[in-house]
């Protein structure tokens, strides 16, 4: 499917709400790149493993992704000639300590959810690496003490260096003729090394190295001479820390770097298995179930083709649905008044190639027409991407090898002729794409022109249609496209209907009623 029809259809916005349920960056980021597919055996093998996914979830909870971070720039950084930090190698550790919880969930489900235990296969053991990590980086990402026998020492050593440095410069602060020379009675640290802050005016009466300046000019910042050697030993034994600890990584980078094909291979099935539980956590509460997978008729003739086709069962609009959902939960007190729109969703029934290939549908303005079509194209869509839909159990789709569409705003008729030459151009590029395979959708055929014209389009189409054989929906408002199904075989009419008591439209869709 195109990108023009996924954006028309609201499969764009559908990806945001998936990555919504998502629980970590990886899964978000499939979730916002999920396309449907057009293989029946890739579909089929998707749904099932989200049909899993949902009982998973009703017996387990959850796969526990959260912990999971997008770690492949840690991991090129790793590569030697190392440049990870130590934060780079606690989030990796992080990552691989998930990969472990994700197997042993996978592990403990029940032998019938078979297909997410296969999973495991691609989460291999990183426990040794793990506790590589964890022996050298702290979980804040600081470099432990005990990483090393040398890092230890000279970690004890700047400690004991640190102490003398600081009594050398106390004892400065606390001699009243070096206190009178002081901006202030604190120890400052200028390029690691600790000085004092001195009255500019005061200069070279403190024997010592002059740092710098302050950049008011009032303050030069000096070494004192008796601070001056401790000063180089601490410096010194900092030089060595930081090659203690380079060394130290450096090696760690080694360890990961070797496993990096597996990790990577882990890092993929995780962002899967997050996003499966994002489309179960997502059937589930919006009570959303597995359409069954039929296939094509391998004749067509114009009889009945019975358990073909696409047949959905109080199909729902699942953007809509989330909207009334939202609305629900933010009102206090739903209007209740008999001439208010609909609280709730209203479902429809809607079938396609088992008695008929091609189903107009007419009706008033604002009955529906377009939200049935695009409830029809989106479901379809999401099923093909492997997610469950909001039908009723028994309903069941062919896989398509396309869905094209030209719908527009079905509450403006009224169109310029520049819309109606492109929607000419987009008819001409649909009937030339379209297969027997191929799910078409038509808002408002014809119109855009004088009802003559328009009609003859329409007709035109109508005949274009039934000799591909693809499966077509199509609403409309001329009447001669109503009396269409009247005198040709696999066409039928269907209607939105409309209320003459309260005259408002109700939304439901009549099959096999003008």
């Amino acid at each position: 499917m195109d990108a023009f029809t996924l954006e028309k259809i609201g499969f764009d916005a559908l990806r945001l709400i998936l990555a919504s349920y998502c629980r970590c960056s990886l899964g978000k980021s499939q979730a916002r790149r999920i396309n449907p597919s057009t293989k029946p055996d890739v579909v089929r093998n998707w749904l099932g493993q989200t049909t899993q996914m949902v009982q998973a979830l009703c017996d387990a909870g959850l796969p526990p992704t959260g912990s999971v971070a997008d770690i492949s720039g840690a991991l090129d950084r790793a590569r030697p000639p190392c440049g990870a930090s130590g934060e780079d190698f606690s989030q990796i550790a992080s990552t691989l300590q998930a990969v472990s919880s994700v197997r042993e969930y996978l592990a403990n489900l029940p032998s019938e959810l078979d297909q997410l235990r296969a999973m495991t296969t691609r989460l291999a053991d990183f426990t040794s690496q793990v506790q590589a990590i964890r022996a050298v980086v702290a979980p804040d990402g600081s470099v432990r003490d005990d990483a090393s026998a040398h890092l230890g020492k000279l970690r004890r050593d700047i400690a004991k260096t640190t102490t003398e440095i600081h009594d050398v410069m106390h004892s400065y602060l606390r001699n009243p003729a070096v206190k009178k020379l002081l901006t202030s009675v604190n120890i400052t640290i200028h390029s690691d090394r600790y000085v004092l802050p001195v009255r500019a005016d005061n200069r070279g009466r403190l024997p010592g190295v002059v740092h710098r300046q302050s950049h008011s000019g009032q303050t030069v910042f000096v070494e004192p001479n008796a601070s001056v050697q401790l000063n180089n030993h601490l410096v010194d034994l900092r030089d060595h820390e930081r090659m203690e600890i380079e060394r130290l990584l450096s090696e760690l980078g080694v360890k990961i770097h070797t496993r990096t094909k597996a990790i990577n291979l882990a890092l993929a099935a995780l962002a899967k298995i997050d996003l499966l539980g994002a489309k179960a956590q997502y059937a589930y509460q919006f009570n959303m179930t597995c359409p069954e997978i039929v296939d094509f008729p391998h004749k067509k003739s114009d009889a009945p083709r019975d358990n073909t086709g696409l047949e959905f069962f109080q199909a729902r609009h699942p953007l809509l649905e989330l909207q009334f959902a939202q609305k629900t939960a933010n009102d206090a007190k739903p209007s209740q008044t008999p001439d208010a729109e609909p609280q709730h969703i209203v479902p429809i029934d809607v079938r396609l190639g088992s008695d008929f290939d091609v189903l107009i549908i007419t009706g008033s303005n604002t009955g529906g027409k377009t939200v049935t079509l695009k409830t029809v194209a989106l479901l379809v869509a999401m099923a093909q991407a492997g997610l469950h839909i909001p039908v009723r159990r028994g309903s069941r789709m062919p896989v398509f090898d396309d869905v094209l569409i030209d719908i527009g705003d079905e509450q403006s008729l009224e169109q310029s002729l520049s819309t109606f030459g492109a929607h000419i151009a987009r008819l001409k590029h649909i009937l030339s794409r379209a297969t027997p395979k191929t799910l078409v959708l038509l808002d408002e055929l014809g119109s855009g022109t004088d009802p003559d014209e328009g009609g003859a389009i329409g007709q035109a189409v109508m005949d274009e249609l039934r000799r591909i054989g693809c499966g077509a929906m199509v609403s409309t408002h001329f009447s001669i496209l109503k009396a269409y199904a009247i005198d040709h075989s696999r066409v039928d009419n269907a209607s939105v209907e409309f209320d003459t008591r309260t005259l408002r439209p109700t939304y439901h869709l009549r099959i096999g009623t003008p």
